[in-house]
């Protein structure tokens, strides 16, 4: 008996702590929204931006076509659309589609790698992006990757430099880093257009 009360008092300390930590998450939450409403406040003249290119996909436990171990370099698109809410902050619908099928040694919780095969995944997820400066943007992201060898949900990072053109035009080399749940990571390096309006 004393033992099981033990558990149930574990158990309750538990989850005493979890709701804790959403407490705190959503007061933080509340404290940025005086900081939301303020940055609504300084909004940008062009709203939307609309960006298309080309880059490289580098998976660094790819299987070759000897199905050895080695980095894979795949070619790929990426369509992003971002909304500006001010001259800091933009949301946005960030995607990108590989070209290539492959495999990979996949990762789940424990020590065992499984070889995962890739048919043209396709990317998209939800962006926060944050712009300091002129021309510096980051970004968080989440979402999933599609195929029909199985989707996986995936967190993205990123960083962008924008280089602004006449007409309003944008050219935008960037980095990303995403993680694919229990599957995969993987680096991005792209060059693309964008369009304001």
């Amino acid at each position: 008996m004393f033992l099981s009360l033990s558990i149930r008092g574990d158990y309750l300390f538990l989850i005493k702590f979890q709701r804790m930590r959403w407490t705190r998450f959503f007061c933080l939450i509340l404290l940025c929204f005086p900081f939301l409403s303020e940055a609504q406040e300084e909004t940008t003249s062009p709203r939307s931006r609309v960006t298309v290119g080309l880059g490289h996909t580098l998976v660094g436990k790819g299987k070759d076509v000897n199905g050895k171990q080695s980095w894979l370099a795949l070619p790929m698109w990426v369509i992003d659309y971002d909304y500006s809410l001010s001259n800091k902050w933009m949301l946005g619908v960030h995607s990108d589609i590989l070209l290539e099928t492959f495999e990979v040694d996949g990762f789940f919780l424990g020590e065992e790698t499984n070889t995962i095969e890739r048919k043209h995944p396709v990317a998209a997820l939800g962006a926060v992006s944050f712009r300091p400066g002129q021309h510096a943007v980051y970004s968080l992201g989440m979402g999933g990757e599609f195929s029909s060898s199985g989707n996986y949900l995936m967190t993205r990072v990123g960083f962008e430099y924008g280089f602004e053109l006449p007409g309003e035009w944008e050219l935008a080399p960037a980095l990303t880093y995403d993680i694919k749940w229990k599957a995969y990571d993987s680096f991005s390096i792209s060059l693309a257009v964008g369009k304001k309006f």
